[in-house]
């Protein structure tokens, strides 16, 4: 274990903060070509990698900051090996994969024809794959090769100054706040979009509806997870927590619970799969978006549990010593 003092933990805490910023461009990059790339044939191969490269840099965005939590957790690191062990598995079959064939496919002649019927789309997709071969790719691998170094093999911080387990616990709670807020909006984002361009056709109400709810308590969980956080970091009182975690709990049992479940009940229900029919590019990306967020439904959990201890529950020690002004300070 290494032992780190405060300036070593925000090193961390900016490597880690770099690499979601990256993951999550990309993301957002190769989900907006998913949604307007053609459903021709020609275009069929790097409309897949597409939309598998925005599902794994989502994930990525998702894992690396578990790394950053792991990195900056004071005692054990298991935590930091749980969220290499992930991060790994998505990064070699899933970002390297992903670079590789994508890159591939999109120089290909099938995509040329695409390209050519479709230049806009098919020159912003080659520009996002591009740029994360030639660019993102071996940033990417330095961040994580310097994240490593930080955690694994660096020597331990013999000088201070390092944090008190009061403002430990308080970097901990910005992590978990970063994580549920990042989680929240990236659905809240593509459920939005395919709101947007889903038929107003009779058989698409229910889903249409549905993925209008899931958009907005999505992007309500958003805020009051970082209110959330914003109450665990007070020193004097509690309140500001409970307010946001009972608001949070609102939205998240009849909103987003409920989301998961009705949403999923009429994409497969008669209707629904109609709807898919007559748009298969909606229908096919909305049950993508619900079966990642049915997966990733324990981690939210999980982040709001360990929240809640941190912010609540867990008892705080008082700081090791008392600010005292210097002499002659007004």
């Amino acid at each position: 274990m290494v032992v780190m003092n405060v300036n070593s933990k925000l090193i961390c805490v900016g490597i880690g903060l770099s690499m979601c910023v990256q993951n999550y461009s990309f993301f957002g990059g190769f989900w907006n070509q998913y949604s307007q790339i053609s459903m021709d044939e020609t275009c069929s191969g790097a409309r897949w990698w597409l939309g598998y490269d925005a599902l794994v840099c989502w994930i990525e965005s998702f894992f690396c900051l578990g790394m950053m939590l792991g990195a900056v957790w004071d005692g054990s690191k298991v935590l930091w090996w749980i969220f290499f062990v992930l991060h790994l598995i998505d990064a070699v079959p899933g970002y390297t994969v992903a670079t590789i064939f994508l890159f591939k496919n999109v120089n290909s002649e099938a995509f040329a024809a695409c390209a050519e019927a479709h230049p806009v789309v098919g020159a912003a997709a080659q520009v996002v794959s591009y740029t994360q071969a030639y660019f993102g790719y071996v940033f990417y691998v330095f961040f994580m090769l310097a994240l490593m170094y930080m955690v694994l093999i660096r020597k331990e911080d013999d000088e201070g100054p390092f944090l008190d387990p009061v403002d430990q616990d308080k970097l901990v709670i910005f992590v978990l706040g970063i994580m549920m807020m990042v989680q929240n909006f990236g659905f809240g984002v593509t459920y939005w979009d395919l709101f947007t361009e889903i038929g107003l056709e009779s058989e698409c109400a229910g889903t249409r509806w549905w993925l209008a709810y899931d958009a907005v308590v999505c992007v309500i969980e958003t805020t009051f997870a970082g209110c959330m956080m914003l109450g665990g970091w007070f020193d004097n009182t509690k309140i500001v927590f409970w307010i946001f975690w009972v608001l949070h709990a609102i939205d998240a049992v009849p909103g987003y619970t409920f989301a998961c479940i009705f949403l999923g009940k009429n994409l497969k229900s008669e209707d629904g799969l109609k709807c898919a029919e007559k748009h298969p590019s909606v229908g096919e990306r909305s049950y993508n978006v619900w079966v990642v967020q049915l997966c990733f439904y324990v981690f939210y959990v999980f982040c709001m549990l360990a929240i809640t201890y941190y912010a609540a529950f867990k008892e705080r020690k008082p700081r090791a010593a008392k600010f005292t002004p210097l002499a002659g300070t007004p």
